[in-house]
């Protein structure tokens, strides 16, 4: 995996400009009533909603769960469609190419596996966390009216995150199994 160490910079550069493309979009609506910059305005609103939500995401599951997880309880273990599901999006072929927020969480050559596993399931219940917090934006519907922008966005937020969980639980078991293979030794 290449290590990418800008990634947290680019979020941040991503979550100002949002913000600064809000409040000028929204101005130019309250200046001008185009609905196209309202819609501007929901996006870039949008987009710095959820690159918030990223930002405090972690550190928040860190609190409850200390990277603390049974890697074996019934949440974490493959389920048996998963195997056939892995195949039909291909996932071996692309998981390499998406980015890592921090790739050193996953190295063996800093962490043991026992550490790289917890890595995992945080990273897992950090993505779900996301994918299902997502859907938050929508509540600002009620305010605007505007649900269709919303809703795409968050989709697309949300399906953005699942491709994270997918790619931790298509990797952990291998992980696992490495781990077990070493403690029984």
């Amino acid at each position: 995996m290449k290590k990418r160490k800008n990634i947290p910079i680019i979020m941040a550069m991503i979550m100002i400009i949002s913000i600064i493309g809000t409040i000028l979009s929204a101005c130019m609506y309250i200046q001008t009533t185009h609905e196209f910059a309202l819609y501007i305005s929901i996006i870039f609103g949008t987009v710095a909603v959820h690159f918030f939500i990223m930002h405090i995401s972690a550190p928040f599951v860190f609190l409850f769960f200390r990277k603390k997880f049974n890697y074996s309880s019934f949440w974490f273990i493959p389920k048996n469609f998963e195997k056939n599901l892995y195949k039909i999006l291909n996932v071996k072929k692309w998981k390499t190419k998406v980015p890592a927020y921090d790739s050193d969480e996953y190295s063996l050559e800093t962490h043991t596996v026992e550490e790289v596993i917890m890595n995992m399931c945080h990273a897992e219940v950090v993505h779900e966390v996301l994918s299902i917090t997502s859907y938050l934006p929508i509540i600002g519907g009620l305010a605007i009216s505007h649900w269709g922008v919303l809703v795409l966005t968050s989709f697309v937020f949300s399906c953005c995150h699942l491709i994270f969980v997918i790619i931790q639980r298509y990797n952990r078991p291998r992980i696992v199994r490495l781990y077990e293979m070493h403690r029984l030794q």
